[in-house]
């Protein structure tokens, strides 16, 4: 029990933000959306209901693009990780995935995990890079 909630707490420290917008953004939004679908065809106003029926596809589509986002961010975790165990910390490991704040903080957990967390904070330093940082680097 003690290592599926590990592992489920790890799924939402490697991407939070996308977990943010799934479960705190798109899931309420298609639950209003739902009753405010439903109360308006009850009602007998199709063209509201047809209107918020999409709202509930487009978060539905938010939701699950989102969870997308954070099962290809949990490979990159897991890669990233073995990496790092196999060939120890290395520069060319962490620079490919440290354009954005996010892949910076998958990384930084990975590294974290795989006992390089020093190395790699210090790295991000070196770079110049802030936790406030969220755009990419192009």
């Amino acid at each position: 029990m003690a290592k599926t909630l590990d592992k489920i707490l790890k799924f939402f420290q490697v991407s939070p933000v996308q977990q943010i917008v799934s479960l705190g953004l798109s899931a309420p939004g298609t639950a209003i959306y739902s009753y405010l679908s439903i109360e308006n065809y009850s009602q007998g106003n199709t063209g509201a209901g047809i209107a918020n029926a999409f709202g509930v596809f487009l978060n539905i589509s938010c939701f699950l693009f989102n969870e997308y986002l954070t099962i290809e961010k949990m490979q990159e975790y897991k890669k990233v990780k073995s990496a790092l165990d196999k060939h120890c910390w290395d520069e060319r490991i962490i620079q490919p995935k440290s354009h954005s704040w996010c892949q910076r903080n998958m990384v930084q957990i990975a590294s974290d995990d795989a006992g390089f967390g020093k190395e790699t904070r210090n790295y991000f330093h070196e770079k110049g890079y802030k936790w406030y940082h969220f755009i990419s680097n192009f």
